[in-house]
């Protein structure tokens, strides 16, 4: 029944690995391993820690010399916020076994939430010399980052270094490596080990490489690599823009909207993102998104009507996002203001810079250094698109698909519906397959 079990488990059948677990301690109650596993599924994949604890219970009371349920139980304890008896039970684990690398990085991993910063980083290194590689990403990064204790940050930035240096060809210790160095806001250090990622990423199965090219070209972008940043949203869109999942379809048209001219040619960007909305209209993201690229693109006032949307959405369904709600308010500023809306894009750019400067004081929670970039990048983009005075009549207006569809709808609320058609005409001229353009020009024609 325990070897069963197992393999149930090891085939993702949580629920019939634990009836096994059940039949074997009822079978022979004094199988302390079978209400151990029984513990383990409980804890590791249904998360219900304080039934896991009495299963622990019971399996140390019959065998009271086994270091792993110590070590397990402990980790339940800390889940639930329990840590000095969490790090009872570690000392416990490792008095037992003192070559338990889990046990180490476990009790590293608590002694931080304690605040304990020396024995958190000597458990966490411990844990690593005994080949425990995820001792250097237990606590996460930004908290690593946030911290306030200079010898623990250090100190994991030298793990990390020690890691690369042991095995230089491992992709992933340096994607570690740049998580860090961004939370630590050492930028230029991030994009150069992200460089080296995709210089090694053939030898590596990463299954990751979307957020890797997402984080690399917002790098970019804050470091003023813009020609750099073109290149990874051509690679990021050729790569993605056709892929199974929303989610990196969706991040290959959002990293395409960092700045202005992303891309020399949007027709893929604009139709996935078109796709990705219409098949969700009620993800606000996606309506953002979608506003965002048709903004980059030149279709100012289709631009609007998706942002207006998305602030709609908002409205109703609150802010629920992972994601900062300034961004959409920059993007509603900057579309106002390129369609003239001098009053309009001002009020958005006020309550843009309200909520940035909320978040990004926030002293006991700084937000993720992604978020922070993004929010710098559309605040210095608006704040200057602000300062400079809106002059149509002497923009050159780009001759694309997207600006001639943006000229028909203004013309269409003019009324001057032959006029609008012509415009939308020219739209289809320069690409055919353009949705929104064929729509307004059934609109204008109908009227």
């Amino acid at each position: 029944l325990v070897q069963r079990g197992k393999a149930r488990r090891d085939q993702e059948d949580y629920g019939a690995a634990l009836q096994d677990y059940q039949a074997a301690a009822k079978v022979d109650p004094t199988n302390h391993t079978a209400w151990r596993k029984q513990g383990w599924i409980l804890q590791e994949n249904f998360g219900r820690y304080e039934e896991a604890i009495r299963f622990y219970d019971r399996s140390i009371e019959i065998n009271p010399n086994e270091p792993t349920q110590f070590t397990m139980r402990g980790r339940c304890l800390h889940a639930l916020k329990r840590y000095q008896e969490a790090i009872t039970d570690l000392d416990r684990a490792l008095e037992l076994d003192p070559l338990a690398g889990w046990a180490w990085k476990s009790w590293g991993t608590t002694h931080f939430r304690l605040g304990n910063y020396g024995q958190a980083l000597s458990g966490l290194a411990k844990g690593f010399e005994l080949g425990d590689d995820s001792s250097l990403t237990w606590v996460h990064y930004r908290d690593t980052a946030n911290c306030g204790d200079s010898t623990f940050i250090n100190g994991m930035l030298e793990l990390h270094t020690k890691g690369i240096q042991a095995a230089p060809r491992d992709a992933f210790r340096y994607r570690d490596r740049s998580s860090l160095h961004a939370e630590m806001r050492n930028f230029d250090k991030a994009h150069a080990d992200l460089i080296k990622v995709l210089e090694l990423k053939e030898t590596t199965n990463d299954d990751t490489s979307f957020r890797i090219l997402y984080e690399l070209a917002l790098l970019q972008a804050h470091l003023g690599a813009t020609k750099s940043y073109q290149q990874t949203c051509r690679q990021m869109l050729g790569t993605f823009a056709d892929a199974d999942s929303e989610t990196e379809r969706k991040f290959a048209v959002w990293t395409s909207c960092l700045l202005p001219s992303g891309l020399q040619n949007y027709d893929s960007a604009v139709n996935t993102a078109i796709s990705l909305s219409n098949k969700r209209p009620e993800d606000l993201n996606l309506q953002q998104d979608l506003g965002a690229i048709l903004f980059r693109a030149g279709d100012t006032q289709q631009a609007l009507t998706a942002l207006t949307e998305a602030e709609r959405l908002r409205a109703a369904q609150g802010d629920h996002r992972n994601t900062s709600v300034a961004y959409l308010w920059y993007l509603l500023a900057l579309t106002h203001h390129a369609l003239g809306h001098a009053e309009d894009a001002r009020s958005w750019l006020d309550q843009a810079n309200e909520q940035a400067d909320s978040e990004l004081s926030d002293k006991s929670s700084r937000p993720a250094w992604n978020r922070e970039l993004t929010i710098g990048l559309l605040r210095n983009q608006t704040e200057t698109q602000l300062r400079a005075r809106h002059t149509p009549s002497q923009e050159a207006t780009p001759q694309t698909c997207y600006a001639f569809n943006s000229r028909g709808l203004e013309l269409f609320a003019e009324q001057k519906f032959e006029e609008a058609m012509v415009a939308f005409d020219k739209s289809l001229e320069l690409n055919p397959d353009y949705i929104y353009a064929q729509w307004n020009l059934g609109r204008a024609c109908y009227r």
